[in-house]
């Protein structure tokens, strides 16, 4: 028996082909099914037509758990030996980006108490060993816990990550993260070449004009591919595929912008794929290498056509207009009751005007660290915009702004002070 998880879906012949060996598959997935459904003795995915699950938002670890919720009600697993690995599809449901909502946001509340004191040896000592504030949240892992656990599969092999996640070991385990931390390094830094490579594409290839991308170097590291196609989208707000060479095949990854379908952009391309899957705002691809310049004009005419003008333009949502006075011991109290936080449920933001910027710093070419004050007031406020480095002209015009930011709380040499994580800095409307 062949249990497949976060994949399989749409994988017709290799299932087939297991069948032939005698080999049964079960597909535990989240991925969006197309017109044929593979040959498995079951299929765990909310999503295929006619499943009546109530919840269609589950990461893939969140279906494989679902799985075993099932063997513990037939009494195949003990329910107390489950509980004790909640925090894991905590770990998966934050890092897949997945709607944090209805199930998801109770296995998320739950995962990240137990997080704190988990029993899993290696993640007690990667989260000792990543430095960073509000690890145990979903944004800790996102920008914490996740990139170390996913550089091995991204520049070895997976297995890297998952001897940590079970080692039993404190030596081994700080070996473990010993090299995951290396891995992690190694991928930051193809992860800014790579971009620059991309941008410097976009430049050469006038795609900036387009209303899509699709950028294609021989020489890439798939692994990286997805990071840098979302870091495409950030920066030119448009459905991005990245493509690396592999054999006489273009492999490569797509990420959307907000409200539109990537998946069923790719689907109206399927000719000139040998394979494709995902969901609708991110996807997986390949194809002959001498098909990248067809897809690149069929996209190009697909997204043209079906995307709208409110999905062109960067989106920024602000809950409500607030003076930065408004924000106190008790207002951050109410704000922490909400969590967890993510798509679908996203921590609120809220915007400030007129605020004057009385000192600013940029950090890596990259990072705005600003010092601010609501214009009539006196009390200066500390504001981090990463990656808005960009912003910079706008900053040091020192003319009165538009902030928009979420709050998180600090605690510096025992004492505690709120900051501001900038989400956007405009003119004031």
């Amino acid at each position: 028996l062949l249990i497949a998880i976060d994949c399989g879906t749409r994988a017709i012949g290799p299932i087939r082909y297991a069948r032939t060996l005698g080999v049964d598959v079960l597909v535990c997935d989240h991925h969006e099914p197309g017109e044929e459904l593979p040959a498995v003795v079951a299929m765990l995915n909310p999503k295929q037509a006619g499943d009546g699950y109530p919840f269609q938002g589950l990461s893939g670890c969140g279906i494989g758990f679902k799985l075993l919720q099932g063997l513990a009600q037939k009494g195949y697993v003990a329910e107390e030996r489950l509980r004790a690995h909640v925090d894991l599809v905590a770990i998966s449901t934050a890092a897949d980006i997945v709607p944090m909502l209805d199930e998801n946001r109770v296995l998320t509340f739950l995962g990240l108490s137990q997080l704190q004191g988990t029993q899993h040896v290696g993640l007690q000592v990667l989260c000792e060993q990543i430095e960073r504030r509000n690890l145990y949240t979903v944004s800790g892992i996102v920008f914490g816990i996740a990139p170390c656990l996913n550089a091995a599969g991204r520049l070895r092999h997976a297995q890297h990550a998952l001897s940590l996640l079970l080692a039993t070991d404190r030596t081994d385990a700080k070996k473990g993260v010993a090299l995951l931390g290396a891995d992690n390094e190694e991928r930051k830094a193809l992860d800014r070449a790579l971009f620059e490579e991309a941008v410097e594409q976009v430049v050469v290839t006038g795609q900036e004009a387009q209303s899509s991308l699709l950028l294609f170097a021989p020489h890439w590291h798939k692994g990286i591919l997805g990071i840098v196609a979302a870091r495409c989208v950030e920066r030119y707000h448009k459905p991005t595929i990245l493509l690396t060479q592999q054999g006489d095949q273009a492999v490569g990854s797509a990420r959307s912008v907000w409200g539109y379908n990537i998946y069923e952009g790719l689907k109206q391309c399927e000719a000139l794929l040998t394979a494709y899957g995902g969901h609708a705002y991110a996807a997986g691809l390949s194809l002959p290498v001498a098909h990248v310049d067809a897809l690149r004009e069929q996209l190009e005419a697909v997204v043209q056509r079906t995307i709208t003008p409110e999905q062109q333009r960067p989106r920024q949502v602000i809950d409500v207009l607030i003076d930065l006075a408004e924000i106190t011991p008790r207002f951050y109290a109410i704000i922490q009751r909400m969590r967890p936080f993510g798509p679908g449920f996203r921590q609120p933001v809220f915007a400030t005007q007129p605020v004057e910027v009385v000192g600013y710093d940029l950090y890596q070419e990259r990072h705005l660290a600003l010092k601010v004050r609501q214009v009539g007031s006196r009390a200066v406020w500390r504001a981090i915009g990463f990656d808005m480095g960009h912003l910079l002209p706008l900053v040091a015009a020192r003319k009165p702004v538009a902030i928009a930011y979420t709050v998180e709380k600090d605690s510096y040499a025992g004492r505690v002070r709120y900051e501001l994580f900038l989400k956007d800095i405009a003119p004031c409307f």
